[in-house]
């Protein structure tokens, strides 16, 4: 055994840290002076977790009203205590790229809603309590075997640190999040408790998160049959070679898939997902090295991509942003780096100003449209895509599908992604639609999977057209 953790050692401290996975896929901001937002110094009198905001707009004087934004950016793990102290910096790029290229996007919204944006930005270190010292014990190492008692850290401290960078109630708030942060992000957006379940604890925020944005998100829990670990022991043991108990409880065994689907029903939720060639990993099929691809977004997350899972194929919630890997957003040495901090802060912005999607399904994208086996050149039978927007939003295009075609056979080991040309969506006047599936093989008779989402927006489409104004 100490043998062969001595060799995995390499592989497990660049798969398990924020760090060959490939697969083809279908698919006014007046200046903030940097100090905490009652203008005090932080109680250390160092420096705040947070960056300054240029001045975007001079266009204040015909606006009827102040509309706040206050974006709260949030690191995932880390191990040394040199990285630790720092760890409010792991977004400082993805902060000064979205704080620059806001400005330049949202003059025609200021006009077209008559309102002055006053946009804020604090970055939070969750290893650090509130006086800016490293935690003793840190902040991973309390572990039960359930996950929970580094869970409920991890919340305590991301909640403390906002009320801390936002102590006057400030309201829509938007958290971007990553790797594990994106995690405890949606848990405390969805009021998660000790039992994991929404709306099981009061953090205090409820009324002030507006919104969660994860990138490269630790959304579900690792130790998934469904994620293929190729490392023998597993997971969970394979990260207590590298890191403390408690963290490795809390990524191997607690999942924030109902808190993220929770978030993205009562709130707005963007989970953009990544796939990369990122060289030695212990996951098969797609992931960005460190996380499936799988793993990185809930049902209710817009988006979908069809991964490997075993011998099939199946749908990977969330929108992919990019081949990137999961270090890639935090490490400014990565030749990806500008290329994952553009992508990134261009889509928040669209998700901010151009459209935020709502899954509308009747039902969940779960359980799937099973069709049956057709001939080749045959088109399935037409299925009804059921959604309904509700009163208030509006259609969003038409509905997204993907499918996997099933061979037959005792491994499936053929199944593979059915082409984006071989499903015929057709969409509905309101909401919804109708999906028919081509069967393209030659001489062969063959069955299909079929997922879809149907989407809404409110009016305006973007997530600032649905915050409130002063």
């Amino acid at each position: 055994m100490t043998s062969y953790l001595r060799w995995m050692m390499p592989v497990l401290v660049a798969v398990l840290l924020p760090a060959s996975c490939s697969e083809d896929t279908h698919q006014a901001v007046p200046v903030d002076a940097g100090a905490l937002p009652d203008g005090s110094e932080p109680p250390d009198g160092t420096a705040p977790d947070d960056a300054s905001v240029p001045d975007a707009s001079e266009d204040g004087d015909a606006a009827t009203g102040i509309q706040p934004l206050s974006f709260v950016f949030v690191h995932g793990l880390e191990r040394t205590e040199d990285e630790r102290i720092t760890a409010q910096d792991d977004l400082i790029d993805v902060e000064t790229y979205l704080l620059a290229a806001i400005g330049a996007r949202v003059a025609s919204y200021e006009t077209e809603r008559g309102v002055s944006l006053v946009v804020q930005s604090r970055r939070v270190n969750l290893y650090t309590d509130l006086d800016g010292v490293l935690l003793s014990p840190s902040l991973d190492s309390a572990g039960d075997g359930s996950g929970i008692a580094t869970a409920t850290r991890w919340r305590e401290q991301l909640v403390a640190k906002i009320e801390q960078a936002y102590p006057n109630g400030e309201r829509n708030l938007v958290l971007v999040a990553h790797s594990t942060g994106a995690r405890v992000s949606m848990e405390v957006a969805a009021n998660v408790g000790d039992d994991g379940s929404p709306q099981g604890h009061d953090w205090g925020l409820a009324d002030r998160i507006a919104g969660v944005v994860t990138a490269h998100g630790a959304i579900d829990a690792l130790e998934n049959p469904a994620f293929e670990f190729t490392v023998p022991t597993g997971f969970h043991i394979a990260c207590l070679a590298v890191n403390e108990t408690g963290i490795c409880d809390y990524l191997a065994y607690v999942s924030a898939m109902e808190a993220a689907d929770w978030v993205a029903l009562h709130k707005r939720a963007l989970m953009l997902t990544s796939q990369a060639d990122c060289g030695l990993s212990a996951w098969l099929g797609a992931c960005d090295k460190s996380l499936p691809t799988a793993a990185m977004g809930s049902p209710r997350a817009w988006g979908m991509t069809m991964v490997r899972s075993h011998t099939t194929q199946v749908p990977a919630h969330g929108h992919l942003y990019g081949a990137f890997c999961h270090s890639d957003l935090t490490d400014p040495g990565s030749p990806r780096h500008q290329d994952a901090v553009a992508a990134l802060g261009e889509h928040i912005l669209d998700w901010l100003l151009v459209a935020a999607p709502r899954v509308v399904n009747v039902d969940s994208p779960e359980p799937p449209i099973d069709a049956p086996e057709l001939p080749a050149d045959t088109l399935s039978a037409s299925y009804p895509l059921l959604a309904d927007c509700g009163p208030v939003e509006q259609d969003w295009g038409a509905p997204e599908a993907v499918g996997v075609c099933l061979h037959p056979g005792p491994s499936d080991g053929d199944d593979h992604a059915v082409a984006e040309e071989d499903l015929v969506v057709t969409d509905a006047a309101q909401c919804g639609g109708a999906l028919a599936w081509m069967h393209a093989h030659q001489g062969e008779l063959h069955a299909a999977r079929l997922w879809y989402k149907s989407y809404s927006v409110a009016e305006g489409g973007g997530l600032l057209y649905q915050l409130p104004v002063d």
